[in-house]
């Protein structure tokens, strides 16, 4: 088995030619000890005229598979986030996919790392702009009752906004759609085996949407029931990216139902649903 595993997440706009990643250098070093005895290597690759490009972290083939590696990942990848947005780079973000930010891994007996991954991010050539659309959605969502949902429902598609944020959003948006209570409620439990589906709660969805709110608001549930803080949830995190998808198709058909307003995102995960 090799020595180590190296993961890496590259920032946007990622290296993306080869020259580019023979130019990377190690420009710091820090240790990341877990309480469980596996130690970490943070190294932060980049150039002195294009600051850091790649957040490298090596661990031993022992740490491989361990099953709080991912949190640890979580952890390491947010913190040096807000580390260069905090000094020298606000708008710093890794390299986004469907699926969240893009992570890299090799397996290799060197311990120290060899970054050799161009991107290169490519839009369909065939695609074109429909500027009908846009306007048309303009006038379809402009006026009172509509455009603070909409705008709400648009902040939350942003990607590289953190989900947990995303999904205040959304709730914020549910509120303004449904503002009577029962109305809301109503709506909430047509979709309770979606959304215990999802495994994040117990309890009912009309139940669990207000805490879910506040942990996503003020990192941490209330109670020593929920004693796992959530603090810096993460781009990729397992638990509140369907939970995302599923407030956006509520807000979306609700967009649809109310106002008469279509919203392609969201319509394309509300069809896979149905």
């Amino acid at each position: 088995m090799p020595a180590f595993e190296h993961h890496y997440v590259p920032l946007h706009p990622a290296p993306a030619t080869k020259e580019e990643c023979d130019e990377l250098t190690v420009l710091g070093t820090l240790n990341y000890d877990t309480k469980i005895g596996i130690a970490l290597i943070v190294r932060l690759l980049g150039t002195e005229a294009k600051g850091i490009r790649v957040i490298a972290i090596a661990l031993p083939e022992a740490g491989g598979g361990h099953e709080t590696l991912e949190k640890w990942f979580k952890q390491i990848v947010e913190t040096t986030l807000a580390s260069i947005r905090l000094t020298y780079d606000q708008d710093a973000q890794p390299e986004y996919t469907p699926n969240g930010f893009l992570r890299l891994m090799t397996q290799t007996d060197a311990p120290e790392p060899e970054y050799g991954f161009p991107v290169q991010m490519t839009h369909n050539a065939d695609w074109r702009i429909n500027i009908n659309n846009v306007m048309g959605v303009f006038g379809a969502i402009h006026g009172k009752g509509k455009a603070d949902i909409a705008a709400l429902l648009a902040e939350s598609q942003v990607s590289s906004l953190p989900p947990h944020y995303a999904v205040l959003s959304l709730v914020r948006a549910i509120e303004l759609l449904w503002p009577i209570e029962t109305d809301r409620h109503a709506i909430l439990n047509a979709r309770e085996a979606e959304f215990a589906a999802l495994a994040i709660s117990q309890r009912a969805f009309r139940n669990a949407l207000p805490e879910l709110r506040n942990k996503c608001a003020h990192a941490h549930g209330r109670g020593r029931g929920e004693p796992e803080p959530w603090v810096g949830l993460g781009y990729n995190n397992p638990v509140v990216r369907p939970l995302k998808l599923l407030l956006t198709s509520i807000v979306a058909r609700g967009l649809r139902d109310i106002h008469g307003v279509s919203v392609r995102e969201a319509d394309l995960y509300a069809e896979q649903q149905v």
